[in-house]
């Protein structure tokens, strides 16, 4: 998945083939380099330093690859969803975005007060409930008439 200029990915673990080096095709090789491998996980990459032919990549977290590496963007919210592990599903905000939209808050209007002090969000709305979300993760934990 590519989300502005990142690209974002779900791998399984690669082995790849020996390196042999110096090999004229009689005789022995002069140097044979082990396997390299990639661990599975989630990835994300720069675009830029990708498409000149540098791989800069950021495991991200263990994840599962093959037929369930799906990664599911959400239409509003900039988050997205991948299975981290047959038992857990992972929602997460893209790490390259500076801002972390709060999930069910309204617009700016419908509330009277609010106000951001030790990772938390809180406000107020017109309709007496007070909201309380986490700045980290961007989730409702708190509400209260």
């Amino acid at each position: 998945m590519v989300h502005q200029g990142y690209l974002y990915t779900i791998s399984d673990t690669i082995t790849t083939a020996p390196v042999i080096t110096n090999y004229e095709g009689s005789g022995e090789p002069e140097a044979i380099e082990n396997h390299s491998f990639t661990n599975s996980g989630f990835f994300v990459y720069d675009l830029q330093p990708l498409l000149e032919g540098k791989i800069e990549k950021y495991k991200m977290t263990n994840s599962i690859g093959g037929q369930c590496s799906l990664i599911n963007k959400s239409k509003f919210g900039n988050r997205f969803s991948f299975l981290q592990s047959y038992d857990y599903l992972n929602v997460m905000p893209f790490p390259h975005v500076n801002l972390i939209e709060c999930i069910g808050m309204g617009q700016k209007n419908e509330y009277l007060i609010w106000r951001q002090k030790n990772g938390f969000f809180t406000a107020l709305d017109k309709t007496s409930h007070l909201l309380t979300w986490s700045l980290i993760t961007g989730k409702l934990l708190y509400q209260e008439k």
